[in-house]
């Protein structure tokens, strides 16, 4: 009989080796998440989170992680629970040890006034499509995606526009965010205190991470990245050959844009890109509007596509999806 609890630090390493032995089953090939030598770096961007395991004789055989975030979902503010990292070995699939992992997710956000909780899935992963099935929980129609583009591609030199941004341009920052992403569906509008506050949770993320466009003296374009490939490590196995390649990814956590700047927005990524590759990632992951033209002059470039199913059971499909949804990285 298993146990349910929340983890604790000295799980780190028993929860590294235990992910490695439960990989995504993605049809024609397995994924999986070597989280070494932190397993809780996610974590450490996630103001609101938790990480719950199942152990079983006094080992770990599960794990889910749950995140709480407010979003704006047809205008409405919702508070919504972000089940994540869901993984159990397959020798203790089908004994509900999923089914209570998530229950103690919800139970330990009872007194944060929480709409319901949430998953972002891809289409590809049967097992929790099926899982959501069993629960009668449907998707939205729109999916959720972000775009991995190979950081070779940047090519040098930078452009002499792209420079350092640091917390005296917060104000412009969180004003080309919100310029950038407004009316999208999950899109919560930033503060300088909530960005202040990002900044401040990992030294995975800061000012260090940041560029941006200066055009005559005004910043027009600014981005950060999420250094969240030192610890994270995505090896895919093809099942019938065998064959496996091996992603670090960077994650572009934050971007915006003054309207008609696009390139300007593009200029700032591929500098990122360059920054990445620096730190040895070879991916730099990215939310992108497809209907923009950030992503038509994006798109060109080498890069693979993961779309997601959005499962939101008790809010109801927004009437009407203009835009594709935003995705904060944080909660993928």
């Amino acid at each position: 009989m298993h146990n349910v609890r929340e983890a604790r630090p000295d799980d780190n390493d028993a929860l590294i080796e235990m992910e490695l032995g439960a990989p995504l089953d993605l049809g024609d090939r397995l994924l999986f998440f070597d989280r070494s030598p932190n397993f809780f770096v996610h974590q450490e961007m996630q103001e609101h989170g938790h990480v719950v395991v199942a152990e079983e004789d006094g080992d770990i055989i599960g794990v889910v992680a749950g995140a709480w975030h407010d979003v704006l979902v047809e205008r409405q503010r919702r508070r919504l629970l972000y089940i994540h990292q869901g993984r159990i070995l397959p020798e203790y699939r089908r004994r509900h040890v999923a089914t209570d992992l998530v229950l103690k997710n919800v139970a330990l956000t009872m007194g944060d006034s929480v709409d319901t909780p949430y998953w972002l899935i891809s289409p590809d992963n049967k097992t929790s499509l099926a899982f959501g099935e069993r629960l009668n929980m449907e998707s939205w129609p729109a999916q959720g995606r972000l775009d991995a583009f190979d950081v070779a591609a940047a090519g040098q030199p930078a452009d002499e526009h792209v420079k350092a941004v640091g917390v005296d341009e917060s104000r412009c920052v969180v004003d080309l965010i919100n310029r950038t992403h407004a009316g999208r569906e999950m899109f919560m509008p930033y503060t300088i205190e909530f960005l202040a506050r990002r900044l401040s949770l990992s030294p995975t993320y800061g000012w260090r991470h940041w560029r941006g466009y200066w055009l005559g003296g005004e910043l027009v374009a600014a981005a950060g990245f999420w250094d969240f490939g030192c610890c994270l490590k995505i090896i895919e196995r093809l099942k019938a050959t065998g064959e496996e390649s091996v992603s670090a990814p960077a994650f572009v956590l934050d971007y915006g844009f003054a309207e008609g700047h696009e390139g300007a927005m593009l200029a700032v990524f591929l500098e990122l890109m360059r920054l990445a590759a620096e730190r040895g990632r070879n991916e730099l992951m990215i939310s992108l509007p497809v209907e923009s033209r950030l992503f038509v002059l994006m798109e060109p470039l080498p890069h693979s596509t993961t779309l997601f199913q959005i499962i939101a059971p008790g809010i109801p499909t927004p009437a009407a999806i203009e835009r594709s949804v935003y995705l904060d990285p944080v909660y993928v």
